[in-house]
């Protein structure tokens, strides 16, 4: 497996920024279209293009069927995001490394 060159502290992008500037204006639709097509509300279509709001495994799968593109590349930007933030909260001295049987 090839070694990642990506920097670390580079937040990844956020999969909803990947929809609102690539896949809906390549789509020649507007949002309220999209939301409809995905069967979502235009409201969380646009709190997902803000990066306010998750995709969700749900939501993943019905944009993978839109853009026939599969699930796996909304879902795995999601996850590499939500990672990438967890790890800006997260202090390893609260964990204990080794636990005594």
């Amino acid at each position: 497996m090839a070694k990642s060159t990506r920097d670390k502290n580079r937040k990844p992008l956020h999969p909803g920024a990947l929809l609102a500037r690539h896949a809906i204006p390549n789509s020649g639709l507007d949002k309220q279209r999209v939301a409809e097509a995905l069967g979502i509300s235009r409201q969380l279509l646009h709190r997902i293009c803000v990066e306010k709001a998750p995709v969700t495994p749900n939501v993943a799968l019905r944009l993978g069927v839109m853009f026939d593109n599969g699930p796996d590349i909304w879902f795995d930007l999601q996850s590499r995001y939500d990672m990438w933030q967890a790890a800006q909260a997260f202090d390893p001295s609260v964990v204990k490394r080794k636990v005594a049987a």
